[in-house]
């Protein structure tokens, strides 16, 4: 009880992008940490699930005009879902719960935002729905933990990996297969846009440019490279169809980003000349972007 409980950062391995740092578990935890890395198969689908729902993949499927964000109380399908899906995380995890709800105290900034939003309900106009909204908080923030704790960086990556490659397939799938499903227009004097599985098109493109950061990464480290460009110029595409303007500025950007980036870590004596080409090229961009944007944007 006397041994100080913090949150460690631990190398895992120099010079790999995806090693990064490990996220070590608290003093009453570390016991366990052998176990903690075995992971079942039925743990793995749940998260996989969170993570893919997380996404508001799906959504259109739910019975509803709007899906999950028609009106401020959602729908009961997808409150169902979403307690079964934790449900099933607080069952899987119930010999260690403890172990995962010391590690939420620990972090005071959280448990600050928690409280604030616990709060939230005196001054509310509906205190029923803060109260859900509050407890569907809750367990996002147990989950991110959880997930956090249960999982290293490289496992973090690779399960993302797959929940972003279900979606986005299925999306292509839907846009594919039935149009009136994954293809929509927000009225006549636009083009028809891609948004797939999910709700809204800008959505969609997030996700791409998520998918197309973590490719970068496996990029650096040499996995596939062949691949992995074309995985790039796919998603790269698949913005464009989605008629998200800004999501392909941030693209863009993003791709330009990490070679400054990688310059930045590999060479230390050079990094003021580093970060004035840098800010020179995203001058130039803004400068551009400002005189086009009318242009770029209808």
């Amino acid at each position: 009880m006397g041994e100080t409980r913090q949150y460690r950062l631990v190398p895992s391995g120099a010079g790999d992008p995806m090693s990064g740092m490990d996220f070590a578990l608290p003093a009453t935890a570390r016991t366990r940490e052998t176990a903690l890395q075995k992971h079942s198969l039925l743990e793995n689908v749940i998260v996989l699930c969170v993570l893919v729902f997380s996404t508001t993949a799906f959504v259109n499927l739910f019975p509803g005009e709007h899906g999950l964000e028609y009106g401020q109380e959602g729908l009961l399908f997808a409150q169902i879902l979403w307690s079964f899906l934790y449900l099933a995380l607080l069952l899987l995890v119930r010999k260690r719960i403890m172990e995962y709800v010391l590690l939420m105290w620990e972090s005071k900034p959280l448990v600050l935002l928690l409280g604030w939003a616990c709060l939230s309900v005196v001054w509310s106009i509906d205190g029923q729905i803060t109260i859900r909204h509050f407890v569907a908080l809750l367990f996002t923030s147990f989950f991110g933990v959880y997930f956090a704790a249960r999982y290293n960086l490289r496992e973090q990556i690779r399960l993302v990996s797959i929940a972003l490659g279900v979606v986005l397939i299925a999306s292509i799938a839907a846009c594919l297969v039935f149009p009136g499903y994954g293809i929509s227009s927000e009225n006549l004097l636009e083009q028809p846009a891609w948004q797939g599985v999910l709700s809204h098109k800008n959505n969609l493109a997030m996700l791409a440019i998520l998918a197309m950061l973590i490719l970068v990464l496996y990029y650096i480290r040499g996995i596939r490279r062949v691949l992995i460009v074309v995985g790039i110029v796919l998603l790269f595409f698949l913005v464009v169809l989605t008629q998200s303007k800004t999501s392909l500025l941030y693209f863009v950007l993003s791709i330009v980003a990490f070679p400054f980036l990688r310059a930045f870590q590999n060479n230390p004596s050079k990094r003021r000349k580093i970060v004035a080409l840098a800010l020179l090229i995203a001058c130039g961009l803004a400068m551009w972007t400002y005189w086009n944007w009318e242009s770029f944007t209808y």
